[in-house]
């Protein structure tokens, strides 16, 4: 058996090769960990269960990388990945003049980058102001940069794509789909999807 050496940081230690290892040899081999750090050099594949706490930061090589899914699956609840959506079809009557909710997702703790797609079209509307965009109160255009809108007197309809939110939360939040549109006659609705991907 080795004897580690206390001038570093961390210590490997080498148990005996033969096929049996007595409890005493066990317990003098792991000994040393207890006042210092451990190094566990793995090579090749290797299968973890279980939940690990890392105190350190995981670093693969530059040309290696943490490798993604191969194949048309989901990250699960909680992890980096996990993805979230929300797609309303149906029209959703837009009040003139009114921030109206068009649909809505729930995201958990966490940092999550939302975006989504809002449809807005008259009925017979002569359309003066559209607005579409994501915020986490409901029925009210976000902060500049959550929102697109197009100010153009008599257009007839518009869609547009949502600008990438960052939403970082404490708590599980509910984030909605926004459609706002002024027009002096007829009617008009919104349709629409949102997204949300946790980077974190």
């Amino acid at each position: 058996m080795t004897t580690p050496n206390t001038e570093q940081a961390a210590s490997v230690v080498a148990i005996p090769s033969a096929s049996l290892v007595t409890q005493t040899q066990l317990s003098s081999a792991v000994a040393p960990l207890a006042t210092s750090a451990a190094v566990v050099a793995l090579t090749g594949d290797q299968t973890v269960a279980g939940t690990k706490t890392f105190t350190g930061p995981i670093v693969p090589t530059s040309t290696q990388g943490i490798k993604g899914t191969a194949t048309n699956d989901n990250a699960p609840a909680g992890a980096v990945g996990e993805y979230v959506e929300a797609i309303q079809s149906s029209n959703v009557s837009l009040p003139n003049a009114t921030a109206t909710n068009i649909t809505s997702i729930s995201l958990s703790p966490g940092d999550w980058d939302v975006s989504g797609v809002v449809v807005v079209s008259g009925s017979g509307a002569v359309l003066n102001n559209s607005l579409g965009g994501v915020s986490i109160v409901s029925a009210t255009i976000g902060a500049l940069g959550t929102y697109g809108q197009l100010t153009v007197t008599g257009h007839s309809g518009i869609t547009f794509t949502v600008p990438t939110s960052r939403y970082t939360l404490t708590t599980t939040t509910t984030v909605y789909l926004v459609g706002y549109a002024g027009f002096t006659s007829g009617s008009a609705n919104g349709t629409g999807k949102i997204r949300a991907r946790r980077v974190r």
